[in-house]
């Protein structure tokens, strides 16, 4: 797929999943004890997403990192980050801020190793204040783990 053609499903998928309003699928994301590496190298976009979904809802770094390739480009909160160094200072200090997550996968559109993903889910805070979120992933999936990640959500959810 050439790079104007992933660009244009990127686009539509993004457009298409923010469109839908109804939950066509729930995904509850088990406990931390039931974490591990599900995805192999044939993974589905899904399988890499509801396995690392399953470790970052653990607020495990490593197992959480282990989902994204050592380049991968990862942009969320109006930031670009790029390689495991930028994406695991992100993720720190989202645990920091937020040591409890629960998410549920709402929508998915997917096409060979892209997808969106539209997700619920709650963040909560070292008080244990809840907060709701509402977002969109859109991603690119090689040998199991993330090439390119695009998350759109509302990034003030983050700012505590």
């Amino acid at each position: 797929m050439d790079t104007r053609t992933r660009r244009a499903f990127l686009a539509r998928t993004a457009q298409a999943t923010l469109a839908m309003g109804a939950i066509h699928t729930a995904y509850a994301v088990p406990s931390p004890a039931a974490t591990g590496n599900a995805s192999g190298v044939n993974a589905t976009p899904r399988e890499v997403c509801e396995a690392y979904w399953r470790a970052e809802a653990s607020r495990n770094l490593e197992k959480t990192l282990q989902y994204f390739h050592h380049d991968a480009v990862y942009v969320a909160a109006g930031k670009r980050l790029t390689g495991l160094d930028e994406i695991k200072g992100f993720y720190v200090e989202n645990f920091r801020s937020f040591p409890g997550l629960e998410v549920h996968l709402a929508h998915e559109i997917s096409q060979g190793n892209e997808a969106s993903f539209e997700w619920r889910a709650v963040l909560i805070d070292p008080s244990g204040t809840r907060h709701p979120a509402i977002g969109v992933n859109v991603v690119r999936v090689e040998d199991g783990r993330f090439r390119e990640m695009r998350a759109y959500f509302d990034p003030t959810i983050l700012k505590g």
